[in-house]
């Protein structure tokens, strides 16, 4: 089997995650600046490529009513670009993946400003585990 990635896109930085090939683990894997949705695109591309990935996971913030707001337009638009490289890809809510990440890295008496490209990657694996547990919830 290949890999899943999982990305947690901020307007600064974007947090990566690769599963295992099994698909049974998320493990932070990079990060890298966030310039514009293009070069994002071309980023995942290559390490796509380079990993054995064949599904990428996109954290979508999910926002109870109301308008979309920007991050969420944001995660869309790359997904398209994505697919327009025929790139499967998939949104999952993302919501307080961040806040998740940083309290790990409190957990293990870090601190975040330290650990503040670590905290991308976290989200990242935190955002693909939960796609990951829904597959195996799926199979039980």
């Amino acid at each position: 089997m290949k890999r899943i990635m999982g990305l947690d896109v901020g307007t600064r930085r974007v947090g990566v995650a690769l599963s295992d090939p099994l698909r049974l683990f998320a493990r932070p894997f990079t990060t890298f600046p966030f310039t514009t949705p293009e070069r994002l695109v071309a980023d995942v591309l290559e390490i796509a490529g380079r990993e054995d990935v064949d599904l990428v996971i996109i954290g979508c913030p999910g926002e109870a009513g109301g308008p979309e707001r920007e991050p969420a337009r944001l995660a869309r638009r790359i997904r398209a670009l994505l697919e327009q490289h025929a790139v499967a890809c998939r949104l999952i809510d993302e919501s307080y993946s961040s806040r998740e990440a940083e309290a790990v890295i409190r957990a293990h008496g870090k601190r975040r400003r330290a650990y503040k490209e670590k905290v991308d990657q976290i989200a990242a694996a935190l955002i693909l585990k939960r796609y990951l547990d829904s597959l195996q919830e799926r199979t039980i």
